[in-house]
């Protein structure tokens, strides 16, 4: 099984189980708090319905089709200081260790949309500080349903799960396309 089959996998089976478990993640801050200045940035953004997208640059120039999601497409914004240490992520490349070099507050965010072109939802990961959460890479976590005031963040246990098995690239994905 080639590299990009088996996350590809992964990423289905983590979907499949967030879809069919049908309870609202939860969020852990632990006894650590968010500190990473680049992350606390992103969540008060994010929080507040500022501008998101400063300091972020589109990976692609349109959205590519979901891996996790047949019939949905998404869009990947990343720190701009970041996005080529991203691109190396690819999960075919032979090396998985380039994860370690994604900067800590560096961010991806990802805009997801329906069939119809309509957002969604966006999630988000940045890599906070050393410690924060160890187990996925130091990783933060966010979540807003497409129409929602609701926003989740930090340890969020459905985030945590999948990206937990994604221990190659010490939690992140990179930029995925779907298998052909």
């Amino acid at each position: 099984m080639t590299p990009l089959t088996r996350t590809a996998l992964l990423v289905a089976a983590c979907a499949l189980f967030t879809a069919a478990c049908g309870e609202a993640p939860t969020v852990d801050e632990g006894p650590q708090p968010l500190s990473e200045p680049g992350c606390v940035a992103l969540a008060d953004a994010l929080a507040h319905g500022d501008d998101w997208r400063a300091g972020l640059e589109p990976l692609d120039p349109a959205p590519r089709p979901s891996v996790a999601k047949p019939g949905f497409t998404i869009r990947l914004w990343v720190s701009a200081d970041a996005l080529e240490t991203y691109r190396a992520l690819a999960v075919d490349a032979e090396v998985p260790a380039a994860s370690a070099d994604f900067p800590r507050g560096a961010s991806v965010v990802r805009e997801i949309f329906d069939a119809e072109g309509n957002r969604t939802g966006v999630t988000a990961t940045c890599r906070a500080q050393a410690g924060y959460n160890p187990d996925v890479g130091d990783l933060w976590f966010a979540s807003r349903p497409g129409d929602a005031d609701s926003l989740e963040v930090g340890r969020i246990a459905s985030c945590n799960s999948c990206h937990t098995l994604n221990d190659e690239t010490a939690g992140l994905y990179g930029p995925l396309m779907p298998a052909e």
